[in-house]
């Protein structure tokens, strides 16, 4: 993908200068979550009958998460897991940025923009 940028700068005067610049950036939240599908990072939800009965016991701990077998080429996803994966036509986002300013030079060499 070719992003873009362009600035332009003009002199109006010895004191003062208009400056102008435009770019387009990618953007990095899209791919964020690739990162985090199934198996290279797994989580386990796991809920109680209702919001006030505890899902398991300090007896009997936290459930051992199965790691699993990629030798197969497939990974079926278990019941109790979920994942992120893409849309099929998935369209990279983008942002577009823009700024002008105008620079003066003011007495005692002080700028203001």
């Amino acid at each position: 993908m070719i992003v873009p940028r362009l600035g332009i700068d003009y002199r109006v005067s010895d004191k003062t200068v208009v400056r102008s610049g435009f770019g387009i950036s990618v953007d990095p939240e899209n791919l964020e979550n690739a990162r985090n599908t199934y198996p290279a990072q797994i989580a386990l939800s796991q809920s109680g009958a209702n919001s006030y009965v505890q899902t398991t016991s300090y007896t009997t701990g936290i459930p051992l998460i199965a790691i699993p077998n990629l030798s197969s080429g497939e990974v079926p996803l278990p019941q109790n897991f979920s994942t992120y994966v893409f849309p099929t036509n998935f369209r990279r986002g983008y942002i577009e940025s823009y700024n002008l300013a105008v620079e003066r030079t003011l007495p005692a060499s002080f700028v203001a923009m």
